[in-house]
């Protein structure tokens, strides 16, 4: 991402926006996220048409090289029903340079109650007129992965469609162990909503709870007992996690991730302070926290044998033909045997 143009326009301000009242007439959506896209044009068309808007308010184009004038001819058109119309134009990048010079003789001439929403994916050549005109001219929005900032908009978001309300530490351990994946978070706030009325406020004991039924938070639970060597309760999360259909690949990657937290964390003992390890590897200072209790149960040479014990699980999941749940469940007994 670090050579591609992004946006200065957020996504939480763009949402702002749309949501008081501020609506542009052109939308131009770059980036994968396909949550993201999914929220925008949801929020889009609430502002629009409410909740239950028409299906002839809405137009959704593909877009095809040579076949710009179905989108000019669909958005000079008024809705059948009265009102604006709101046209989403998917595979932009399939137009050609005829195609992008007609749309850009046709954008300023847009009924003023009609929107269009462009989206993108692919690199832009800022050369071209096309770009620097969708750049600077349009709302111009980047859909980006979620990063620790704007986690906790995303997850109140999600929160809000449920009239859920949710504790501030909550919070943060939601995101802490759900991880920066949009649509983990709301999977896991559509799951609580499940358990929780409308209006009632989501605590940590919540989130703990659901985890015991969720394979989700079950493989958090399974490597938080590894890091304190608790055996009893590793093989039982393990054997929850198989008996749900968990993937053998899910379960070693989320040890390996965990045990390379460890030893990162370990290599930075001069740094005394939690948000120091924090900010340097984008982690919580709570998960910081956490982790140094559970270095503190291993040496210097053990954290290293953890790591071998898993690449020889991997190892014998590909060459040697042995049992994956027997890999697991022997990789959890080395794991929590005495100190090496």
């Amino acid at each position: 991402m670090a050579n591609e143009q992004v946006s200065n326009l957020k996504f939480s301000e763009a949402i702002g926006r749309i949501e008081s009242g501020k609506i542009a007439p052109i939308y131009f959506l770059t980036g994968d996220e396909d949550f993201l896209q999914i929220e925008f044009v949801n929020a889009l068309k609430n502002a629009l048409f409410g909740k239950k808007p028409q299906d002839t308010n809405i137009e959704r184009i593909s877009a095809r090289a040579g076949k710009a004038h179905e989108l000019v001819n669909t958005a000079l058109e008024y809705s059948l029903f009265g009102g604006g119309k709101l046209v989403i134009v998917y595979d932009l990048q399939k137009y050609n340079d005829s195609d992008r010079n007609m749309l850009l003789d046709f954008f300023p001439q847009l009924p003023p109650d009609n929107h269009i929403v462009l989206i993108y994916h692919g690199k832009m050549d800022m050369r071209k007129k096309f770009f620097k005109y969708l750049t600077s001219k349009v709302e111009w929005l980047s859909l980006l992965p979620l990063t620790q900032q704007n986690a906790k908009f995303w997850a109140q978001r999600q929160l809000k469609k449920y009239d859920l309300k949710i504790e501030d530490s909550a919070l943060d351990f939601l995101i802490d162990f759900a991880g920066l994946s949009y649509g983990t978070i709301s999977e896991e706030i559509s799951k609580l909503s499940l358990r929780l009325d409308p209006g009632q406020t989501v605590t940590v004991e919540d989130i703990k709870d659901y985890g015991s039924k969720s394979a989700f938070f079950s493989i958090f639970e399974l490597t938080d007992a590894l890091g304190g060597k608790d055996r009893e309760k590793a093989l039982n999360r393990l054997e929850r996690l198989l008996e749900s259909g968990e993937s053998f690949s899910t379960i070693l990657n989320a040890i390996s991730r965990h045990f390379n937290h460890l030893i990162m964390i370990s290599s930075m003992k001069d740094l005394k302070s939690d948000n120091m390890v924090s900010a340097k590897i984008g982690k919580k200072p709570y998960f910081v926290h956490k982790c140094r209790e559970q270095i503190a149960g291993f040496s210097e040479s053990g954290l290293k044998s953890v790591m071998r014990h898993i690449f020889q699980a991997e190892y014998q999941s590909r060459y040697e033909g042995v049992s994956k749940n027997y890999i697991l469940e022997n990789l959890v007994v080395k794991i929590t045997g005495g100190q090496e």
